[in-house]
């Protein structure tokens, strides 16, 4: 993969745009744009730094504050990759321009003449690509390690409600307070991480839209819907569940028994009907409670 494109969040529509060029040149080009936060994620970017020929740098204000832009840099400086900053937006004066001292490729409008002049350069960086040095540098740390920790609990165990109004509470008051616009990104997904699981409970799905100050689409309907509903967690609604499933089938055997056992007796035969009706209908509710 010769060209790696590192950005922020909230310069997609570049990035599409770079992309779409280096892709007419019939240039081999990577960028981060189905990855999520996590280990994965993470390990994924890294790979595919240490894969490229040519490490392009969107600068913008959002990059140059972007902890996870700085890191991909930093780890492409220490792998010796060829670096081509883009310039997708002029930065303020308060802004630390962390490519300075490389030159720059200004792309704040895209004409012809700035299109061939992306391709040339990046071409021009594949021929003067180095190999990896060995041995390989250390790795940068996951950035925003605490949202991955949270994101693991999240997806390996069950929160109850407390712990989901804590967790809730915790990332209300990080997003509110958070400036950079790739952590609150973050947060986001783990916001909608902890919404979509199924031992959530409505409360905390109200909290998480309060945040987000939207709708979060998640399965509500049937079984899984009510639980969340009510509050109660999933494991507690199965163990009801099931409950019903046995008392359903016990009274049901017990009318066809009570049924058979003297067929001449016409109290027996009633009382055995209407033992089977109950089962049936204590049956049904349960499948009807498990849908």
């Amino acid at each position: 993969m010769p060209v790696f494109v590192s950005h922020a969040a909230a310069d997609r529509g570049a990035v599409k745009d770079i992309v779409e060029i280096l892709s007419e040149g019939q240039i081999d080009v990577w960028y981060d744009q189905d990855l999520h936060v996590g280990d994965v994620w993470w390990t994924e970017i890294l790979r595919r730094i240490r894969q490229c020929q040519v490490f392009i740098f969107v600068v913008s204000e959002a990059s140059v504050r972007s902890k996870p832009c700085l890191a991909e840099l930093q780890y492409a400086k220490d792998l010796n990759r060829f670096i081509l900053p883009i310039e997708v937006q002029k930065l303020g004066n308060r802004a630390v321009n962390p490519v300075s001292d490389i030159q720059t490729i200004p792309l704040m409008r895209i004409t012809r003449p700035s299109a061939v002049r992306l391709v040339a350069a990046a071409v021009q960086g594949q021929v003067e690509s180095h190999a990896l040095p060995a041995p390989l540098p250390q790795e940068p740390a996951i950035p925003y390690a605490y949202l991955q920790e949270l994101l693991v609990r999240i997806q390996n165990s069950n929160l109850g409600p407390d712990e989901q109004l804590a967790t809730t509470n915790m990332l209300r008051q990080n997003y509110e307070n958070e400036t950079n616009a790739e952590a609150r990104e973050r947060i986001v997904e783990v916001l909608r991480e902890l919404a979509s699981r199924p031992w959530a409970t409505e409360q905390t799905l109200q909290r998480v839209e309060q945040i987000l100050g939207r709708k979060i689409r998640v399965p509500t309907a049937g079984f899984q819907g009510r639980a969340r509903a009510s509050g109660v967690n999933l494991g507690a609604r199965k163990v009801v569940l099931k409950f019903f499933w046995v008392v359903g089938a016990l009274v049901l055997v017990a009318g066809l028994l009570m049924g058979l056992a003297d067929s001449q007796d016409v109290g027996m035969v009633i009382f055995g009907g209407v033992a089977l009706l109950v089962g049936g209908i204590i049956m049904w509710q349960a499948r009807q409670l498990g849908k």
